[in-house]
């Protein structure tokens, strides 16, 4: 943000991806060659583990990214979910 007598200046910017799907549209960190939809409904909240900042929406997805072709791919929620749960 940035102001003067004679004029306002707002600078925003956003990173990410966005991805469509049959149950509707979710939104990522940015997108690599690779990923994948996890789906766990009813759990709002539900991190993924070893992926920062990764956690399901209010529907119960979210999407992990940085996926790697032709490998076996680990996709694991964060055990904490179930003891915070209680």
């Amino acid at each position: 943000y940035a102001y003067s007598k004679d004029s306002q200046t707002l600078n925003y910017g956003a990173r990410g991806g966005i991805l469509v799907h049959g149950d509707g549209v979710t939104f990522s960190q940015e997108l690599g060659e690779m990923v994948a939809l996890v789906e766990a409904p009813g759990a709002s909240g539900l991190a993924i583990e070893n992926a920062t900042g990764v956690a399901t929406d209010w529907r119960g997805y979210t999407v992990k990214t940085q996926m790697h072709p032709y490998d076996e791919n680990r996709v694991a929620i964060d055990g904490n979910y179930f003891s915070r749960a209680n």
